[in-house]
């Protein structure tokens, strides 16, 4: 009835992204690892059966930075940068598009992915520095390959920060 916890476990560790770096300052997760990791199509393959002649998808996500400021328990300030799954849909045009999957509370903390955290205060600085990156890095994604229903299928990153 319960699969056994081995099975899991594997499981849930092919569910994280590669790629992770931490230091004392910082932890980051490199983008492409964790869009590499978002299709999740297994759990959208009776979908996908159903749209014939797809060879790609296409996934909207946002991203955004948020600060916050020193409290009494600790003497530094957090900076994050967050991103969220909006829609996955197939089709170039408006026309076309098919939405394969909605995300039903995109402003919900729950649907959200921790990108970057970083010990420093929220200034004009930080934050055009790190926007900057987050802006570098989102125009070198590169799509990534899954396969599904026996298909292989090109899923492709348009993102949008908050």
């Amino acid at each position: 009835m319960y699969p056994p916890y081995y099975r899991v476990k594997m499981t849930k560790e092919s569910c994280y992204p590669s790629d992770i770096n931490v230091t004392e300052t910082h932890s980051e997760i490199k983008i492409q690892s964790l869009m590499d990791h978002i299709p999740l199509c297994k759990m959208q393959e009776e979908v996908l059966k159903t749209i014939n002649d797809m060879k790609s998808l296409d996934t909207l996500v946002k991203w955004g930075c948020d600060g916050g400021e020193e409290n009494k328990y600790s003497n530094k300030s957090l900076f994050t940068i967050s991103m969220v799954l909006i829609h996955k849909y197939t089709g170039n045009d408006q026309s076309e598009k098919i939405i394969v999957w909605q995300n039903p509370s995109s402003s919900s903390t729950s649907y959200s992915c921790l990108i970057k955290f970083l010990f420093a205060k929220e200034s004009m600085d930080v934050i055009m520095m790190e926007v900057d990156k987050m802006k570098e890095v989102a125009a070198s994604l590169s799509p990534t390959k899954i396969i599904a229903n026996e298909m292989e299928f090109l899923v492709k990153q348009h993102q949008y920060s908050a």
